[in-house]
């Protein structure tokens, strides 16, 4: 699920990145325009202020709540997604994804904070490269209930955008978009008052890309705040409508899991790749617990640690002195792991070891 949820995320937020740079503006403005000729007429002009000021204002405030909702229908059947972002500063920010589908619903939650971000515990199978992961998450104290910080790059996992101060940069300026903007014709453009609140006004227009024509809705305040937005599409029997809307919070709305409720994926992998290590060296633990002690059998005295140090240098093997007893140690994937036997009450006890 956690694969299949961050697909459906890919497609809902390029089609969201596609609506919001897209800002129209006159019924007068001919169909056809290029998005320099669109952006060159007054009411063009007039809307890339309205823009780039509601831009300032969303990076200016302590969190910003975006909530996105998507209905596709296809021959009766109907899918629906939801993402709701709250947005504040580099120490905070949350996004909650919930998508249904003929019926059945999936939902996933992550956010950011200090700069990293954070999901909820993904099920060994979607991070193959740990093949100890309930092991490493069991040394690490943790249970399957805790967030997982993703403080390790060399895992693709994907996630979105959380920082407020560059998802909505491209809300203004024509050259933010650079060459995306080539393939992208205006038309069908209109500024009405809302049919739902005549005390807000509608900038309604039309965007043709790459064969599909989008239907695109803003909202604005009599202030000049935007509060929604909307995107329809309708292509080979398929039709879809997306709605964001924008609201100014607070940053105690957003949660943040306690540092208890977290596993460090870094610490996971490290853990995880230690415990293969660790298991690497079976066949020396096994073969140096039986030196020792036919070792300690033919001399008829209590096996010691001198026993277990006699048996490895006659079994060649490199150990490191330790209280009573040896380490070995052996490197998977460039983590160290060790194995500690020690000589007790006559016996060999192999444990793992720092």
């Amino acid at each position: 699920m956690f694969k299949t949820i961050r697909a459906f995320t890919a497609i809902l937020l390029a089609a969201i990145l596609l609506a919001i740079p897209t800002q129209p503006a006159s019924a007068e403005v001919p169909d056809n325009l290029t998005f320099a000729e669109f952006y060159d007429s007054p009411l063009g002009k007039e809307l890339a202020a309205l823009e780039g000021a509601n831009q300032q204002r969303f990076q200016s405030t302590a969190a910003l709540e975006v909530v996105t909702t998507t209905r596709a229908e296809f021959m009766e059947q109907f899918s629906e997604e939801r993402i709701e972002l709250l947005l504040g500063v580099k120490s905070a920010s949350a996004r909650k994804f919930q998508v249904t589908l003929q019926g059945e619903t999936m939902s996933e939650e992550m956010g950011m904070v200090n700069g990293k971000y954070f999901v909820a515990l993904p099920p060994a199978s979607e991070l193959e490269a740990l093949k100890n992961y309930d092991a490493a998450l069991s040394r690490l104290k943790k249970t399957n209930k805790v967030w997982m910080l993703l403080d390790d790059a060399s895992f693709e996992i994907s996630t979105p955008e959380l920082n407020k101060s560059t998802i909505y940069n491209a809300m203004s300026g024509l050259g933010q978009m650079g060459a995306d903007t080539i393939s992208l014709r205006f038309g069908a453009l209109a500024k009405i008052a809302s049919p739902d609140n005549a005390e807000l006004v509608d900038y309604k227009y039309s965007v043709t890309t790459q064969g599909l024509q989008l239907l695109m809705t803003q909202t604005f305040n009599s202030a000049g705040e935007i509060l929604s937005q909307e995107m329809k599409l309708a292509l080979l029997g398929i039709s879809s409508t997306t709605t964001t809307t924008y609201k100014i919070t607070t940053v105690d709305k957003i949660r943040i899991p306690k540092t208890s409720d977290m596993v460090s994926l870094a610490a996971l992998k490290k853990a995880s790749h230690q415990i293969s290590a660790e298991k690497s060296l079976s066949s020396k633990v096994k073969a140096l617990t039986s030196k020792a002690t036919a070792l300690a059998k033919s001399t008829r005295k209590t096996l010691t640690s001198k026993h277990l140090a006699d048996g490895a240098k006659a079994l060649k093997y490199t150990v490191t002195s330790i209280k009573n007893g040896v380490r070995l140690s052996a490197k998977y994937l460039g983590f160290e792991g060790r194995m500690c036997l020690v000589a007790s009450k006559g016996k060999v006890v192999a444990t793992a070891c720092s």
